[in-house]
C-alpha cells in the first residue's frame, strides 16, 4: 500500500492532518461518497426538517408561537442559518440528501398512519428514536462540551497496513491520530 502512494502526497496528507489537529479539529477519515452520505443525514437533512418545522409552527399563528417551548426552539435552531448557505449545502449533495429525506418521509408517513388510526401506536418510532438519540449521546458525549466517546485509532502514515487502519477507522467513525 505505502509504495503506491507518492512521498509528496503522503507528506502533504500528514501536514493537512497535523494542521487540523493543531487547530483542535478531529480527523475522521472517509471517502467522499461515504462522507456525503453521512453529512446528508446528520447535517443537511436537519436543516430541511428545521425549516419545515419552523414553517409549520409559524402557520399556527401567534398563539402557537406564544406557546412554543424548548422543543420547538431546539427543533428549529438551524432554521436560523442563512438560507443561501442551506440551499448550497443541500443542493450540492442532492443524491445523499434525497436518500435520507426519502427514509425520513417514510418514517413520518408511518407516524402519520399510526396517529390516524386509534388502534395503532407511535410506540415503535418513539422507542427507536429514543434509542438512536442515546447512541448519538454515547458517541458524541452526553452534553455540549463533554469529551467525545468516539474511538481513536493511531496511525503511522506510510507504515505497512496504515491504509487498512484508515479504512477501519472510517467503518467505525473513529478519529485518527498520527504518530
Amino acid at each position: 500500500d505505502a509504495d503506491a502512494i507518492s512521498k509528496r502526497w503522503l507528506d502533504t496528507w500528514v501536514r493537512v492532518v497535523g494542521l487540523a489537529e493543531e487547530v483542535g479539529a478531529s480527523v475522521i477519515p472517509a471517502i467522499a461518497r461515504r462522507h456525503d452520505s453521512a453529512v446528508g443525514r446528520v447535517s443537511h437533512l436537519p436543516h430541511i426538517l428545521a425549516e419545515a418545522l419552523a414553517v409549520a409552527g409559524d402557520s399556527g399563528g401567534p398563539l402557537a408561537l406564544s406557546l412554543a417551548a424548548s422543543s420547538f426552539r431546539d427543533g428549529t435552531r438551524v432554521a436560523g442559518t442563512d438560507p443561501d448557505l442551506v440551499r448550497a449545502m443541500v443542493e450540492n449533495n442532492r443524491p445523499a440528501v434525497l436518500e435520507a429525506l426519502d427514509q425520513t418521509i417514510e418514517l413520518l408517513q408511518g407516524a402519520r398512519e399510526d396517529i390516524a388510526h386509534p388502534d395503532r401506536s407511535l410506540k415503535t418510532l418513539a422507542e427507536d428514536g429514543h434509542a438512536a438519540r442515546g447512541r448519538f449521546e454515547a458517541r458524541a458525549g452526553r452534553n455540549k462540551g463533554d469529551a467525545s466517546n468516539r474511538p481513536i485509532i493511531r496511525v503511522r502514515p506510510g507504515a505497512p497496513g496504515w491504509l487498512d487502519q484508515l479504512r477501519s477507522a472510517e467503518s467505525m467513525g473513529a478519529q485518527i491520530g498520527i504518530f
